[in-house]
């Protein structure tokens, strides 16, 4: 089964998900962080194939928005945006 990997359009939008996620969460080593990346990439695709998200709209995984949603079909990866 392939993974859903994620991608930030910029890299200010990365640094401001994970500074907001480490506030709540704690700090985040290199291996937590990308099976965080991991866990986000399921979720917002099991929420689109489910029509609990749309693309376009903010996407937020507990409590911390990550921005604007969109997907690279030829990447094959979520997109996120600050909204």
């Amino acid at each position: 089964m392939p993974s859903n990997e994620i991608e930030f359009y910029k890299g200010k939008d990365e640094e401001l998900f994970l500074a907001a996620w480490e506030k709540k969460h704690g700090v985040l080593s290199d291996d937590a962080q990308e099976k965080l990346y991991l866990a986000i990439g399921d979720e917002i695709d099991r929420q689109i194939k489910e029509g609990e998200h749309k693309f376009g709209e903010v996407f937020s995984y507990k409590g911390i928005e990550l921005g604007k949603s969109d997907y690279n079909h030829f990447y094959e990866l979520y997109l996120f945006d600050e909204k």
